[in-house]
């Protein structure tokens, strides 16, 4: 990759990584890791500013090259970025001229991501959550408690200790599949499982979570979600599916953020309901990061200040993950 520098090629990228990285934290981040000294660059405008200043000592130091590799590994599928590494200049269609209402610096950001990071996704993405959603069904026990949880491999059921705390609360259990509305409005067929404890059954109150065998093989006809190690950091957006409240199955799909990860927790803004307690949490790519638990006003485990915020709060998938180990 050889990016011409030309007047007319440093406009174009400074509006373009203006748009994909407005905050500041992101900018020190990409120009860090292509090797840029953050600490000379003056920062602290606006987007637009911030980016001419990275830009300026990029092509200084030879580094503009690295930078929109990196940004291309981040937006593979931007066409503007991959023009720009093959070293062509890209067609630019914005809004048009207008009468501007806000700063005067701003201007040349017509179009950009006005909640401070992406939430555009492909539209493949709402089918990968709707193929996900199938593993996910209802709980409900005798006493009429209700709950979520998830199918994983090996027909076993995932939720939280205090939805299912013990073998005779399982055997009186039972979950729902498909319980869910259609485009129209009409109900969904559903079915109706046991679960097995006598045949698999652990529990960790501390972790809060319940890993319970389910009669009969669901995982053929419903699915099931990996579980594996995912990284997930604060600022990353979660999406949640649920049976909030008991009703028929919901997904949040809101892309708020992550506000904190440690202790075995992640910690997010992202909507539940009672009801909601066992449902899979997902990172934007829908893989599996943490079951949910919990939420209100909860603290920052592990953190000195132990400040206390109004969030939701899941188990992290590698606190669960050693109890499906074993017969």
């Amino acid at each position: 990759m050889t990016i011409v520098t030309t007047p007319t090629t440093l406009t174009g990228l400074r509006k373009l990584l203006a748009s994909l990285y407005p905050m500041a934290a992101d900018q020190r981040r990409l120009a860090t890791e292509a090797g840029l000294n953050v600490g000379v660059i003056q920062l602290g405008s606006s987007a637009y500013n911030d980016w001419h200043q990275i830009l300026t000592y990029a092509k200084n130091n030879r580094s503009i090259d690295r930078l929109i590799e990196l940004a291309c590994e981040e937006y593979p599928d931007n066409e503007q970025l991959t023009a720009y590494a093959d070293g062509r200049s890209p067609a630019s269609v914005d809004g048009g001229e207008f009468t501007w209402q806000g700063p005067r610096n701003a201007k040349p950001l017509l179009e950009q991501l006005v909640s401070g990071r992406s939430s555009l996704v492909s539209v493949a993405h709402l089918g990968t959550g709707l193929e996900r959603s199938r593993a996910v069904a209802k709980i409900v026990r005798e006493d009429a408690g209700t709950g979520t949880g998830f199918l994983v491999a090996g027909n076993r059921l995932v939720t939280t200790h205090h939805v299912l705390p013990d073998v005779e609360t399982c055997a009186s259990a039972h979950v729902v599949f498909n319980y869910q509305k259609r485009g129209d409005g009409v109900d969904e067929p559903t079915e109706m499982v046991r679960l097995a404890p006598q045949t698999w059954f652990r529990t960790n109150a501390e972790d809060d979570w319940t890993v319970v065998a389910v009669e009969g093989e669901p995982c053929a006809r419903w699915g099931e979600i990996a579980m594996r190690p995912v990284n997930v950091r604060a600022g990353d957006f979660v999406n949640i599916i649920q049976h909030p409240g008991g009703a028929p199955k919901q997904m949040s799909l809101t892309f708020e953020a992550v506000a904190f990860v440690g202790e075995g927790r992640v910690q997010y803004l992202t909507d539940t309901m009672p009801g909601s307690s066992g449902a899979p949490v997902f990172d934007r790519m829908w893989n599996l990061v943490a079951v949910h638990h919990s939420g209100g006003w909860i603290t920052e485990p592990g953190t000195a200040q132990q400040r206390v915020f109004y969030r939701n709060q899941g188990v992290l998938v590698e606190r669960i993950m050693p109890g499906l180990d074993g017969p």
